[in-house]
């Protein structure tokens, strides 16, 4: 199978045989080439599927003369750019301007010279695939979704392109000339600028993650990659930016960490994040020697509630339950939700068992008072466990026992109290 001829692709023009032999002899080792005779002969090959890379074109031919054919090449969309040379005897200063005005690219004189006429020929090729290069990259600057912006290297802004001017919403004139700090956030220390710049004089790249800010004010997080540009001799010329409004995503992982550790119905943090909280706080607990206290919280009556009302009605008691909770605690504290109608509370940095008491009797008052269940009047309470490290337990799991145990002493001594673990074996109760 023959390999496909990738040579760039010339159309020669001139009705004397003789001058195009000449041409072919000096062009066929590095082009391929076609070859007319007259005007309408050359517009129809250059009108077929593959358009010619160049035209070497006679003026002065019989019936339509080069004038005339460079004005069609000009007129055709598949031609327009095409690089034309003329090739004439005729060096007169009216010639050359009449080829210039109708959009000749160049002019060489009969008898060519082989060395000049390959110089030019190469010439132009070599700005054609370059305007072809830049042309583009041009529709890829315009067209890419991604915000692209360059600068010089003293990082003055030389242009962007339109998903820049989109997802800043700044028009192109207002951003040339300024520099990229026009939109920063003002979340970022110097010391990740720094950084920043660091990475990009040693390995000429940095990417990463940055807040930026649109010109309305609204703060919004991209994916950020900086390249540097260098010339042939090492010399920086450009930093090129092309980033992506990752918001979407970090608003679905957001979503994926909050269903992960926070409870769906009560929106309160879950027995994993509960977890997490207490081992975090045995660990500063053990370091400064501090207390704190686990707190195992058991709904009374609640059963009866799902049985007579539903269990639409229950859902709603539980978040009116987790909101009245929320309210007995410190921020610095945290209530979570075990499962069912059992909740979780860690009370920080305690002075003493009194104050664990102040805030289990507080709870113990607010869940007597009545809920309004979807237009009934509802009186549950509670029965609560305490457990104060590190009298009660060095552990997570030792406190979390020790806290059920008293839980269940609370029931069983007559419920809506609150009780300390006493280091007794307390059996559950239904």
């Amino acid at each position: 199978m023959m390999e496909h001829d990738t040579r760039p692709l010339l159309l020669l023009v001139d009705d004397v045989p003789a001058n195009l032999h000449v041409l072919v002899s000096v062009l066929q080792r590095e082009y391929r080439l076609k070859t007319a005779t007259g005007g309408l002969q050359a517009l129809e090959i250059a009108a077929r599927k593959e358009t010619p890379d160049l035209v070497l074109l006679d003026i002065m031919m019989p019936g339509m003369d080069g004038h005339e054919v460079l004005r069609a090449l000009r007129a055709a969309p598949a031609t327009r750019d095409v690089p034309v040379i003329f090739l004439t005897a005729d060096t007169s200063e009216e010639t050359e301007v009449q080829g210039l005005e109708e959009g000749v690219d160049d002019f060489l004189t009969k008898p060519v010279v082989a060395p000049v006429l390959r110089a030019r020929v190469k010439a132009h090729l070599q700005r054609r695939k370059m305007e072809r290069q830049l042309q583009f990259s041009d529709q890829i600057l315009k067209n890419t979704l991604e915000g692209i912006v360059i600068t010089d290297p003293e990082s003055r802004i030389l242009d962007v392109n339109p998903a820049y001017c989109r997802m800043m919403g700044y028009e192109r004139d207002e951003v040339i000339g300024q520099t990229p700090a026009l939109t920063r956030s003002g979340r970022h220390d110097a010391d990740f600028y720094r950084e920043m710049w660091e990475s990009l004089d040693r390995d000429g790249r940095w990417v990463g993650e940055i807040w930026d800010r649109r010109k309305d004010g609204s703060e919004f997080p991209c994916w950020l990659s900086i390249t540097a540009i260098r010339d042939n001799l090492g010399g920086l010329t450009n930093y090129v930016g092309v980033f992506s409004d990752i918001s979407v995503l970090k608003t679905a992982e957001e979503n994926l960490q909050h269903m992960a550790f926070y409870d769906a119905l009560t929106d309160l943090p879950n027995r994993t994040l509960y977890r997490d909280r207490v081992e975090q706080e045995l660990a500063v607990s053990h370091r400064n020697n501090l207390r704190f206290a686990v707190v195992f919280l058991d709904l009374d009556r609640f059963k009866a509630v799902n049985d007579t009302l539903g269990h639409d009605a229950g859902d709603e008691l539980l978040r009116l339950v987790a909101r009245r909770l929320r309210g007995c605690i410190r921020e610095s504290d945290t209530v979570a939700r075990q499962g069912g109608d059992e909740f979780m509370a860690l009370l920080r940095d305690l002075g003493g068992r009194e104050d664990a008491a102040r805030v289990a009797g507080n709870i113990v008052d607010a869940l007597l008072q009545p809920f309004d269940v979807l237009g009934h009047q509802v009186e549950i309470g509670a029965s609560l466990g305490i457990a104060i490290y590190p009298e009660h337990g060095r552990d997570f799991d030792a406190l979390s026992r020790h806290a059920d145990m008293a839980m269940y002493q609370a029931k069983r001594a007559g419920r809506g109290i609150f009780r300390f673990y006493d280091g007794g074996e307390i059996l559950p109760v239904d």
